[in-house]
């Protein structure tokens, strides 16, 4: 195996290791930034405390005089602290109220696209270029044979 071939290959695996990883773990991301950009802010309140869960909570909130449920949502350091009946500042999408979040959606949009788009190309590049440095090993470093 020549050294190109093992370079398209290990690109080749890059791009659909990204690929996947990104398409199923970007939707948070996406929500976040919708609710950063258009999302609105009214009171809710802590209605569970999930320690087992990453340390997070689950939340009520009122949109028109309709209840809605969110949650998981991290409290992280702060979840020694509260308590359920605590007041949290929940942000809903107007054309989807079911849709929120109790962290600030900048910031969680901002935190999430740091994986997205650096720990994760990386992530990727290591392995690809693992798999494409063990291929070359393995398959182009065998002496040719010649025929007389």
């Amino acid at each position: 195996m020549s050294k190109t071939v093992a370079v398209i290959i290990g690109l080749f695996m890059f791009v659909t290791l990204w690929s996947f990883i990104f398409f199923q773990t970007s939707g948070d991301w996406r929500t976040l930034k919708r609710l950063s950009r258009s999302g609105v802010r009214v009171p809710g309140t802590v209605t569970i405390k999930e320690p087992m869960n990453h340390a997070s909570v689950r939340y009520d909130y009122l949109v028109n005089g309709v209840r809605y449920s969110g949650g998981p949502c991290g409290m992280h350091a702060d979840f020694d602290r509260v308590r359920i009946g605590d007041a949290l500042v929940i942000t809903y999408l107007p054309d989807s109220p079911s849709v929120s979040t109790c962290e600030d959606p900048r910031a969680g949009s901002g935190a999430r696209a740091g994986i997205l788009f650096i720990v994760l190309p990386c992530f990727a590049f290591f392995a690809s270029s693992l798999t494409t440095l063990g291929l070359y090993r393995t398959f182009g470093s065998r002496p040719r044979s010649s025929s007389n």
